[in-house]
């Protein structure tokens, strides 16, 4: 006790040294070259204040010397601040062992408990990932089948090549296809017509005497068709009717007076009572003819 009250008596005459030398701790600064603050620390026992304890025995000793204080005092004075941190540090709060007691003390009555909650959560997360992939899959599949069939429902809207070649062929038909449907639609009606009127009409290559007209005397119609060609013909005083002849095809009928509409003039030849008649027109072109 005599060793502590001695202590801090010499820590406190450092003051009363200083002062009874006329010194402040200005000039003691410039003396030493010790922060003023850390001099005033030193003289209060503020040991908090001072810097790592390498540096602060160094301030210590170098301001007891510079004022003929014992230094070996103030230094173990000093030693006894730092043991009393470690104290400090080795010792735990009754608060912190009580939170830990308290969470060991959870961990021990309901760790069983948890671990199971945390396995469950576990296989939950798993399942919630494996279903998203398997919607996901099964998402791209309905699309997928979707396209397809958007694309099936495409190709039969779209006719197939063959198809399309036989549409345009009906569109444009080539003037042999459409001049002939057109030449049998017209021969049909003609017929028709014909057989409503109680009369009927020579095919090609049929020869028929037809009667003679105001006395004039019949003569053989030869009509030649060098291309395919589309005719309506009116003998006499008989019914109008139409004939289509193909290249090669030639067709032969007994008259006096003829009318006749050539669907394609530079496609026949025409022969009448003994006389030829070649270059109607030209391919194609539509004429009207009247023999004799």
């Amino acid at each position: 006790m005599v060793t502590d009250k001695n202590t801090k008596s010499e820590i406190q005459n450092l003051k009363a040294k200083r002062e009874a030398l006329g010194l402040s701790l200005r000039d003691v600064f410039d003396q030493t070259r010790v922060s003023v603050n850390y001099l005033q620390a030193i003289e209060n026992e503020d040991f908090n204040l001072l810097p790592e304890p390498v540096y602060a025995k160094n301030f210590i000793k170098t301001y007891a010397r510079a004022l003929g204080v014992d230094e070996k005092t103030i230094i173990d004075r000093y030693d006894a601040y730092l043991d009393s941190l470690k104290i400090l540090e080795n010792v735990t709060p009754k608060e912190e062992i009580a939170r830990r007691g308290l969470l060991t003390g959870l961990i021990a009555n309901y760790g069983k408990f948890l671990g199971v909650i945390f396995v469950f959560a576990v296989v939950l997360i798993i399942m919630w990932l494996v279903s998203m992939q398997y919607w996901s899959a099964q998402n791209i599949r309905a699309e997928r089948a979707g396209l397809e069939r958007k694309i099936n429902v495409a190709s039969e809207e779209t006719p197939s090549t063959k198809e399309a070649s036989q549409a345009e062929e009906e569109i444009t038909g080539g003037k042999s296809n459409a001049v002939e449907k057109t030449a049998q639609q017209k021969l049909s009606e003609a017929a028709v017509a014909a057989k409503s009127d109680g009369k009927e009409f020579p095919a090609p290559g049929k020869k028929e005497t037809v009667q003679t007209v105001d006395g004039r005397e019949n003569g053989l119609l030869v009509i030649k068709a060098l291309e395919e060609t589309w005719i309506r013909i009116k003998i006499d005083q008989n019914p109008v009717f139409q004939i289509v002849l193909k290249p090669g095809q030639k067709a032969e009928y007994k008259a006096s007076v003829v009318d006749m509409d050539i669907g394609n003039a530079g496609g026949v030849v025409i022969q009448f009572r003994g006389k030829t008649m070649e270059d109607l027109g030209e391919p194609g072109e539509v004429i009207r003819l009247r023999l004799p």
